[in-house]
């Protein structure tokens, strides 16, 4: 059973409004979750790379 989140009145499931007080109900759905497809992570150079970057811009 669940109870009226306004007057705490005992109400049964699938109620969408208070028998007691009126207040409207929430009906719980299920939530769907929608993940965006995840970029690949680059690894940060390490620092020998980050130099021999340097050194081909320089040349």
């Amino acid at each position: 059973m669940a109870y009226c989140g306004k007057c705490g009145n005992q109400i049964e499931e699938g109620v969408k409004f208070c028998p007691a007080c009126g207040a409207a109900l929430q009906v719980a759905q299920p939530e769907t979750v929608q993940s965006e497809p995840q970029q690949p992570v680059q690894p940060e150079p390490t620092a020998e790379e980050k130099l021999q970057q340097a050194s081909a811009t320089i040349i």
